[in-house]
């Protein structure tokens, strides 16, 4: 289990997007369930572990510097995403209101996540 999304957290890389979780990992069974994962993952996010990173640079910022952590974690992705949107719509030379082109792009990825 990965995440597809970047997201800025000491325990999951922010490039791969691997899960630094034990529960993933060395204390794996057959016997834990998916929904054991997910709640596992969701614990995580929630009460991160920062002496136990995946991404060192991420929880060295967490234990240092908590306020540029939030910052970071809050706006880090915006602009990728932004950007995204932008050259989707430079690309398809949509002149619609914002509201409109963020529809486009949600149909678009819908489109592209069916035809896998």
């Amino acid at each position: 289990i990965k995440f597809n999304t970047k997201i800025w957290h000491p325990n999951i890389s922010s490039q791969t997007g691997a899960i630094c979780l034990n529960v993933l990992k060395s204390e794996w069974s057959p016997a834990l369930t998916i929904r054991t994962a997910l709640l596992s993952i969701q614990a995580l996010l929630s009460d991160p572990e920062p002496d136990d990173p995946q991404d060192a640079e991420v929880a060295k910022m967490y234990k240092e510097n908590y306020s540029l952590f939030i910052k970071t974690a809050r706006f880090k992705y915006i602009f990728k995403i932004l950007n995204t949107i932008y050259i989707y719509h430079k690309e398809r030379k949509h002149t619609h209101t914002r509201s409109c082109f963020v529809d486009n792009v949600v149909t678009k990825r819908t489109s592209e996540q069916m035809d896998n």
